[in-house]
């Protein structure tokens, strides 16, 4: 796990953080500006041959939890992806017994790699190297992720730039409870507090910055990795749904990274600060240059369309939807054998943080497109699901 991922750290005062961030909004808006005076980079999304985006899992001793978040990859909505498991020199029998297992399954998108003991970092960065996705997603073999993650970022990215990667909000759960909410990168900012999150990015993008980075063995390897990738001109975005699952355990490896968080902090600094010192005003170029997508739902329809009946109920901009309303509906869901594709505004996120029917699919629409264009998102359901619309009346 990467960062300050300690409730404690998100109730700072400091005055000197609180000016920074001012100023980064300040030429985030003066950025915005220049924006609406430059003409926009055409894009065409090209079609990925393969699974187009590889799930990482790492394990070292954590065969407990393998059934766990091998059962959320396989309650995904979005079906096209490969998963990498590497165990990194496993000790532990019942994790050992569990990847032998593991290891006699046959099917295509599925590997199991083993190595000695190495560490987080090396087993990653030698995954990714076999990976044949166009994006990765390392999860910590611990966590797990919700249903809709795939779907959510694959939807955001195949709607954006190349140089843009995408993370949620996380759900901690366990010693900890607390949502962390993320946001989207500024230059000078990340490497003050780390706010960008478990991130799904390009292969292209990890190899160009040189993978995860073997100075950081003592932790914080994600917070790095992402701090690179902006160094680089890439630029992060959030989905604000808490969509990840961290599992918070006294003792395990972010608990002892926290304990030398200053440290770590000033080790990502010494490796990036002065290029972001000089490539700032370019870096929030890169971030604001405006862009046209064509062909963005190339590798989102295609060959995974859904096939199973499903219905659309969609009170996005809806101005009768109520916290009553709402209550209703999960009951009928609950009721219901059909698959629900619920759309709303984000002001309602917090109503589903709790675990809802497996037959209801909960959207935010503005949330899926770096300019919050939800056309692309109703013509992706459109396309994909091909789901009857009713209205609340029809319930």
């Amino acid at each position: 796990m990467s960062g300050k991922f300690n409730k404690s750290f998100f109730k700072t005062n400091n005055l000197q953080l609180w000016l920074l961030q001012l100023v980064a909004v300040w030429k985030t808006f003066l950025a915005k500006v220049r924006k609406r005076l430059t003409k926009p980079i055409v894009i065409n999304q090209q079609p990925w041959s393969g699974p187009i985006v590889s799930i990482i899992v790492t394990c070292y001793n954590y065969g407990a939890f393998l059934d766990q978040v091998l059962g959320c990859l396989e309650a995904q909505s979005w079906p096209n992806f490969e998963i990498i498991l590497i165990d990194d020199g496993s000790t532990d029998p019942e994790t050992m017994a569990r990847v032998d297992e593991l290891k006699t399954l046959q099917q295509p998108n599925f590997k199991v790699m083993q190595q000695p003991n190495q560490g987080v970092i090396a087993a990653r960065n030698n995954a990714i190297a076999q990976a044949r996705g166009k994006y990765i997603f390392p999860l910590d073999a611990d966590d797990a992720i919700d249903k809709l993650f795939l779907e959510k970022c694959l939807l955001f990215l195949e709607n954006s730039p190349e140089h843009f990667f995408v993370y949620t909000w996380t759900n901690s759960t366990g010693a900890a409870e607390f949502i962390w909410e993320t946001r989207d990168s500024l230059p000078s900012y990340t490497l003050e507090e780390n706010r960008m999150g478990y991130a799904v990015f390009r292969k292209t993008a990890f190899s160009q910055v040189g993978g995860y980075n073997p100075v950081m063995a003592g932790g914080y390897e994600d917070w790095e990795l992402c701090v690179n990738l902006v160094t680089h001109g890439y630029v992060g975005r959030v989905i604000r749904e808490p969509l990840y699952n961290y599992y918070v355990k006294p003792g395990a490896r972010n608990f002892h990274a926290i304990k030398k968080h200053e440290a770590l902090k000033l080790k990502i600094g010494d490796l990036h600060r002065e290029t972001i010192k000089v490539q700032e005003k370019r870096l929030l170029e890169l971030a604001h240059q405006p862009y046209l997508i064509n062909h963005s739902l190339v590798n989102l329809v295609a060959d995974n369309r859904v096939e199973e009946k499903s219905i659309l109920l969609d009170l996005y901009n809806n101005d009768r939807v109520t916290p009553a309303v709402l209550k209703d509906i999960l009951l009928w869901v609950e009721s219901s054998s059909v698959s629900v594709l619920l759309t709303l505004d984000h002001c309602w996120s917090e109503f589903f943080i709790l675990p809802v029917p497996d037959n209801l699919f909960v959207y935010y629409p503005e949330e899926y497109h770096p300019e919050h264009d939800v056309e692309p998102f109703y013509n992706y359901l459109q396309q994909r699901y091909q789901p009857q619309r009713v209205a609340l009346c029809e319930l």
